[in-house]
């Protein structure tokens, strides 16, 4: 069943398109992987979809539901949360803090306590540091902070923007267990990653993009398998339709 969908989307900075004609489907209870090189336009793809990024053309759809056009927090409120690339946690706050700014929505201190409870299992090391600074946390550790204050929000679609970026490979390995475990209790997720190898081997199905046009779909394990997927590291163009 269909949660999400882009279509024909024409957005960018400055009246500038950076995203030219794209669309995608996402189904209820997917991780969808999104691969492709720097300045493909992923970011920019996540930011439209949370209403960060203003678009020229094309509609947003969620849950059954025209989102185009709504500001950032309307976005949050339907059920989409994004963890942006870079992790953007607040240094001076100390983790519990943090979680909290994720529930700002929130209303209803009995689900507050019950969500933070669900994170604390996820992310049992925020348990022991909820009194910590955010800013003196690793990098891995910060980056589990990101999400967790995303899912403070009881998302059904996370975004997710480059999560590996910056970690040990041990740590790597660690987060994107976590997001396993997170789509397990019914979170749908898009997972933008530089990491083909590992985002592909985690999804269901996988977009590349290429200079803000998605060039190739299909099942993550095909897309793994496939050659242009490498070449779309090293910046070549696409000549192949979408499978």
């Amino acid at each position: 069943m269909s949660l999400f969908s882009i279509q024909n989307l024409y957005a960018g900075y400055g009246g500038v398109s950076v995203l030219k004609d794209t669309s995608m489907e996402i189904n209820t209870g997917e991780i969808v992987a999104m691969i492709g090189a720097n300045g493909a336009g992923k970011t920019t793809t996540l930011m439209a979809i949370s209403g960060i990024v203003s678009y020229q053309s094309g509609k947003i759809f969620f849950n059954g539901q025209d989102i185009s056009g709504l500001p950032p927090h309307q976005i949050v409120e339907k059920g989409i949360s994004h963890v942006p690339e870079g992790r953007h946690i607040f240094p001076r706050l100390t983790v519990l803090e943090n979680l909290e700014m994720g529930a700002y929505l929130q209303t209803r201190l009995k689900q507050k306590e019950e969500t933070l409870a669900s994170i604390f299992e996820i992310f049992p090391l925020l348990k022991t540091r909820s009194g910590q600074a955010g800013g003196t946390l690793s990098g891995g550790e910060q980056q589990m902070l990101a999400i967790g204050r995303a899912l403070m929000s009881n998302p059904k679609l996370l975004l997710l923007d480059e999560p590996s970026l910056g970690l040990a490979p041990l740590m790597v390995e660690k987060i994107f267990e976590m997001i396993q475990h997170i789509s397990l209790q019914g979170t749908t997720i898009l997972l933008v990653e530089q990491n083909a190898h590992a985002a592909l081997g985690l999804a269901t199905r996988g977009y590349v993009m290429e200079t803000g046009e998605i060039v190739l779909s299909g099942p993550a394990d095909t897309l793994l398998n496939h050659p242009a997927v490498q070449r779309a590291y090293l910046g070549g163009e696409f000549s192949e339709a979408p499978l």
